[in-house]
């Protein structure tokens, strides 16, 4: 199972980052919103939903996401989730 290491809104906001994941590999952090996967633009939490449901472990990705203000490009790799890894606490979807 393909493994980002967030927990998100519905409106696709970072809650939480888990440490050591790909998303804070990446820089990802708590208050971004992403907003686009590989170029085409995410409207919700089910259009991420559908992407992930197709993401194989150890695929590359472009995730354009808005920070502070301004929307960048995020590169990042896949992790495996092996099952020992918990997802982050708290509140939101975990990724």
């Amino acid at each position: 199972v393909a493994w980002l290491g967030v927990r998100l809104t519905e409106t696709l906001e970072v809650l939480s980052v888990q440490e050591g994941s790909p998303a804070a590999k990446a820089g990802l952090k708590a208050g971004d919103r992403i907003k686009a996967w590989n170029g085409e633009p995410l409207g919700d939490l089910a259009a991420l939903q559908a992407k992930f449901k197709k993401a194989k472990p150890k695929q590359k990705l472009k995730l354009t996401v808005l920070s502070g203000g301004e929307e960048r490009p995020v590169d990042l790799t896949l992790g495996q989730q092996s099952g020992e890894e918990e997802p982050a606490e708290g509140p939101g979807t975990p990724f």
